[in-house]
């Protein structure tokens, strides 16, 4: 074989090795899409969702008086969530040996994505407070999943 027929052969080679290398590579692409889990609520004054709950006023209350408030809760998240409820930063401080905020939302309810539940808070002041004119505290409401 002379050189000529070498060189031939030897491109015939290389194209077969490229053209095997482009066959044996194969690229997919796969899309992916998800939602990550999300929890989440909003308090409303009235039925129709359409004004926010940002305060509570309990007005004039007396030793031995109860109030109650019912305000809607709505899920916001995409997954059920556990709802729980406690009282902070009372002001004057003593003021929570005196003043019991209680809910009608049952202990361990499971609220579901996009529901929207009726919830009655209720305040109750003791019959032997004394020296608190005045009082505030947070409601913190909390959602976990």
């Amino acid at each position: 074989m002379n050189t000529e027929e070498k060189a031939m052969v030897a491109g015939v080679v290389v194209a077969a090795v490229i053209l095997t290398a482009l066959v044996m590579s194969f690229v997919l692409k796969v899309p992916s899409i998800g939602k990550l889990k999300k929890i989440g609520i909003e308090i409303y004054t009235d039925s129709t969702l359409s004004t926010k709950l940002s305060q509570i006023d309990w007005g004039i209350l007396g030793p031995g008086d109860v109030a109650e408030v019912t305000a809607y809760m709505k899920s916001t998240g995409n997954k059920p969530s556990n709802i729980t409820m406690h009282t902070e930063n009372w002001n004057p401080s003593n003021a929570g040996n005196y003043i019991t905020l209680t809910w009608d939302y049952p202990p361990g309810r499971i609220l579901q994505p996009g529901e929207v539940v009726a919830i009655k808070f209720r305040l109750t002041i003791s019959e032997t407070i004394t020296g608190i004119d005045n009082f505030s505290f947070d409601i913190v409401i909390t959602s976990t999943g």
